[in-house]
């Protein structure tokens, strides 16, 4: 444990302080008044302090604490319901961390992927449960405008869907002088690599993702599930980053060895029709 200090003390105190006024205050009056009831609260701040630094954060004890039942009610109902559970909370905030999966970024993504030649590897560091690597199976509603210093500017709107139809997650986004993607490629070959890959598929893990969305944003958290119920008809390969000292990395199942020294062929084709195996770059990454 921890020694509690003065200045650990200021600095979380400030910490929480500006995670209200800065962070929250606009999008979330639910976590802006927990963060600032904190803040103020030394009990509360000692008790994060007996915590390692990166598991003291606001969005960890608030997610971790709406994960376990505390509800979204005032700071003073949170502050009760801390107090009288905070052995579940703080094992929970051992245990887990901050692992946001918006399946929104692929929208923004989509016209750097248009340009490349398909079929697509995709490798995503930091992957978490893996929801960006699916943006073959989204729909995308893209509003196209000219810059603003344009004459005679307009919008003018683009849909586009998977092969096989529309898919139940709808990503909009407003694209300011790019090209439109017109395809969505095909995704030969997917993985992710991350500290603490989570299961799709598991409803703890999947529930523990929705629980780190703010209160307040539940369009985020509708996304969230059916991006969540994309991914677990085909669950992404995800494997945890592992140390230098392991040569081969698990995102290589199901590819064939190769002799000593070389590292094996993802078996997707992608290597002789591209000249560069996307496993080779997943052990740099991940090594």
């Amino acid at each position: 444990m921890q020694p509690m200090t003065e200045l650990e003390t200021e600095t979380l105190r400030d910490y929480y302080g500006k995670f209200a006024r800065l962070e929250a205050a606009d999008t979330s009056p639910i976590y802006a008044a927990w963060a600032e009831g904190v803040a103020a609260d030394d009990e509360i701040l000692s008790r994060l302090l007996e915590l390692p630094r990166p598991k003291r954060q606001a969005n960890l004890l608030f997610g971790a604490a709406r994960h376990l039942g505390a509800g979204e009610g005032s700071y003073a109902d949170l502050r009760t319901w801390l107090l009288d559970d905070w052995a579940k909370v703080r094992e929970l905030m051992l245990a887990r961390s901050t692992q946001t999966n918006e399946a929104g970024r692929c929208a923004t993504l989509l016209p750097a992927l248009a340009r490349v030649p398909g079929p697509l590897a995709l490798i995503e560091v930091g992957a978490s449960a893996g929801l960006c690597l699916y943006p073959d199976r989204y729909s995308y509603r893209f509003t196209v405008t000219e810059a603003a210093w344009s004459s005679g500017s307009s919008a003018k709107s683009t849909t586009l869907d998977p092969a096989d139809g529309p898919s139940p997650v709808v990503l909009e986004c407003e694209l300011t002088n790019t090209a439109v993607p017109n395809r969505l490629h095909e995704v030969a070959w997917r993985a992710g690599i991350d500290l603490n890959p989570l299961d799709i598929t598991d409803a703890d893990q999947r529930e523990w993702l929705t629980s780190l969305i703010w209160p307040e944003h539940e369009s985020r958290r509708e996304r969230l599930l059916a991006a969540a119920s994309v991914a677990a008809a085909d669950p992404p390969h995800l494997v945890p980053r592992r140390p230098a000292r392991h040569h081969r990395n698990p995102a290589c199942r199901g590819a064939s060895r190769e002799p000593t020294g070389r590292l094996p062929q993802c078996g997707a084709g992608l290597c002789r029709r591209r000249g560069a195996c996307p496993l080779r770059f997943a052990h740099a990454i991940a090594r």
